[in-house]
């Protein structure tokens, strides 16, 4: 029963990265729960239901008192963001009304930005979840499989991609930080570096033209 922090680069990316979905998923409640409810316990739920922690660690009623401090810190982010995604809406308003959809969706960004921080801050060695006792090779983050299994995982994964769909991203997207997730929409660390490393061939080649041109 490894540790999140002892995974693989690949495997840790790949838990880390539910997690901030389900961590997402947690901010607000859904219809069918109780009024009282708490993104920590809409969370530690999540978590215990999903298969990718470890049994012990869903006994009892919540997460240590460290780990709920880092949820309630993230559920402040959210409502900094959803105050962002409000000014956005004001400032494509016009846009919108000229041409329908053309702007990328508030809840969109707000889902990106938001998955995209969280992503980061849990994947430090340091953090309250490093020492989280996972699952490997199984869990709602694995559509690989063979059987019912993979089934389950591709269409959640399906879900994924249309929600990216919508603003021209693909289901990487939550993955880049922050920053880079809300002015192109690519979220994963592989497209980053990707995008990193052509626009420095673009500024190679505008380098190497002007020289010629001299």
């Amino acid at each position: 029963m490894p540790k999140l922090v002892d995974l693989l680069k690949g495997d840790r990316k790949e838990k880390t990265r539910t997690i901030a979905r389900l961590v997402y998923a947690a901010m607000e409640p859904c219809g069918d729960e109780p009024a009282d409810s708490t993104a920590n316990s809409r969370f530690y739920q999540g978590m215990c239901e999903c298969g990718v922690v470890e049994d012990q660690e869903c006994y009892g009623d919540a997460f240590s008192t460290e780990r709920q401090e880092l949820i309630n810190e993230f559920e402040v982010f959210f409502k900094e963001a959803q105050a962002y995604a409000t000014m956005y809406d004001q400032c494509i308003e016009q846009v919108e009304r000229v041409a329908p959809n053309f702007a990328v969706a508030s809840h969109s960004l707000l889902r990106m930005w938001c998955i995209a921080h969280y992503w980061k801050v849990l994947a430090k060695d340091d953090g309250p979840f490093a020492d989280l006792q996972v699952v490997v090779g199984n869990g709602m983050d694995e559509g690989e499989g063979s059987g019912e299994e993979e089934g389950e995982g591709s269409s959640e994964e399906e879900e994924e991609e249309e929600d990216d769909d919508d603003d021209g991203t693909s289901s990487d997207s939550e993955d880049s930080d922050s920053e880079q997730s809300s002015r192109s929409g690519s979220g994963s660390d592989d497209e980053l570096e990707q995008a990193e490393q052509e626009l420095e061939n673009k500024k190679q080649e505008k380098k190497k033209k002007k020289q010629r041109t001299e």
